[in-house]
């Protein structure tokens, strides 16, 4: 990220390349990134349940003091269905264009 970012916006694309972008599509070489594979991933994004495909439940203590800390839904195999918001795939999506559209920019991958 060059010296023209806020600090915000830098920290709201890093994380939504570690939350959303990077786990479904790290393994793909961006020259062989496809519009398919961004469709499947919008797609899939769209519908999966965000504390299982982040840990969230599992990263909850399996005892605790508190009932608010234990592991309640996912890890214990009752998904909670906890979809990201129509914003959310929106902005994720916009962070990988940008991210793109910055590579064309610098020339570290073709048109």
């Amino acid at each position: 990220m060059g010296p023209n970012f806020a600090p915000k916006t830098v920290a709201n694309y890093e994380m939504f390349a570690r939350l959303y972008i990077t786990p479904a599509l790290g393994n793909k070489r961006v020259d062989k990134l496809t519009v398919r594979d961004v469709q499947t991933w919008v797609n899939k994004l769209c519908r999966s349940c965000q504390c299982c495909v982040q840990g969230k439940d599992s990263a909850r203590s399996e005892s605790h003091s508190n009932p608010n800390r234990l592991r309640q839904c996912c890890a214990i195999g009752k998904c909670c269905w906890s979809l990201p918001l129509e914003r959310t795939v929106h902005d994720a999506y916009m962070t990988l264009r940008a991210a793109l559209s910055n590579a064309v920019r610098k020339e570290t991958l073709g048109p």
